[in-house]
């Protein structure tokens, strides 16, 4: 019983020490929507939604990207994004920036008529970083205009 407790407590001091308390000052962090349903042609059912982002490294120490969550935040737009991870291995060098593209995977509605269809699309992005002090975490909320007339921020 008590190696069992002592393994626990050994366990949630890891847990802890690997935790988003890093030292580190964080990247500063630019989200866009680069292909939508829009150049889909609004097509129904499932589709994939092309993302970038920018990771700009404002430390003296590199960084690495390892993982992406995206979700969708509220109802309405074109499209829902499911709720899934994307995995990098992307260094970012000291005070340096990186461009990262991806596709997620969606559900859109289909109907390029619709109100909807060009109403504003809200992501929620928690990226996932490692670095020489520890790993950590930035949270993102970002709508993403549809019309083409914000350029996507």
């Amino acid at each position: 019983m008590k190696n069992l407790l002592v393994a626990a407590v050994c366990c949630a001091l890891l847990a802890c020490s690997s935790g988003s308390n890093a030292k580190i000052i964080h990247p500063v962090l630019q989200f866009v929507q680069l292909s939508g349903p829009a150049e889909q042609n609004y097509r129904p059912g499932d589709i994939e939604v092309q993302y970038g982002i920018r990771i700009a490294n404002r430390s003296s120490e590199p960084i690495t990207l390892r993982r992406i969550e995206l979700r969708s935040v509220g109802v309405g737009g074109p499209y829902v994004l499911r709720a899934q991870s994307y995995y990098f291995e992307r260094v970012i060098q000291p005070e340096q920036f990186e461009d990262v593209t991806f596709w997620a995977k969606a559900v859109a509605g289909g109907d390029g008529m619709a109100t909807d269809a060009r109403a504003p699309v809200t992501v929620r992005a928690v990226v996932f970083f490692q670095s020489p002090a520890g790993g950590f975490r930035n949270v993102l909320t970002q709508m993403l205009d549809q019309t083409g007339r914000l350029g996507g921020t």
